[in-house]
């Protein structure tokens, strides 16, 4: 799910704008990324702060203001978010509805149970990805750069009154208001 050289593309060029940590290079499946002195991950309930919602705000804002470089367009110039929830959409309904992977038992018993105690069905679901992206695609959300994975834990607090974004695996274009 994740390319290693893209991610190590995307970080060198956001480390190189000033809105990544500090990028020294990369070794066979990694990378050396600067020391954030002073700093923790975000803890969840902090992400509702007052004190962090301005500045996680203006962090995603200049993040969302990064020029995609001519060498991240190749990977990077369209949004990823459809083909990726499709691409998810479809691996989550060949895995569950496919005898080689839970048994025929057990596929049948999993669609029961989503059913039964989520009202879902695949059926169901598409028809409802179908209209969420008709409706995302008719808001003309501006494309920009997006982390994609913006979760506390990828999120530093540095000296308890600032924060940087952090861990860009996920990062590519997408739509501002996703």
């Amino acid at each position: 799910m994740i390319d290693r050289d893209i991610e190590n593309c995307t970080s060198a060029a956001l480390a190189n704008a000033g809105v990544g940590p500090k990028y020294f290079g990369r070794f066979a499946n990694g990378r050396v990324e600067g020391w954030v002195p002073n700093s923790r991950p975000m803890k969840r309930k902090e992400m509702t702060e007052s004190r962090f919602i301005v500045k996680n705000a203006a962090a995603l804002s200049e993040l969302h203001s990064f020029p995609v470089t001519e060498e991240l367009q190749t990977f990077h110039s369209n949004p990823g978010m459809w083909d990726q929830l499709w691409l998810w959409f479809n691996q989550a309904k060949r895995d569950a509805l496919t005898e080689g992977k839970l048994g025929a038992d057990d596929a049948i018993r999993f669609q029961t149970i989503m059913e039964e105690l989520v009202g879902l069905n695949f059926e169901k679901a598409q028809k409802e990805l179908e209209m969420l992206q008709t409706l995302t695609e008719a808001a003309k959300s501006p494309v920009v750069f997006c982390h994609n994975d913006a979760l506390a834990d990828n999120i530093l607090v540095v000296e308890e009154t600032d924060v940087l974004l952090i861990d860009f695996e996920y990062g590519g274009c997408n739509y501002r208001d996703y």
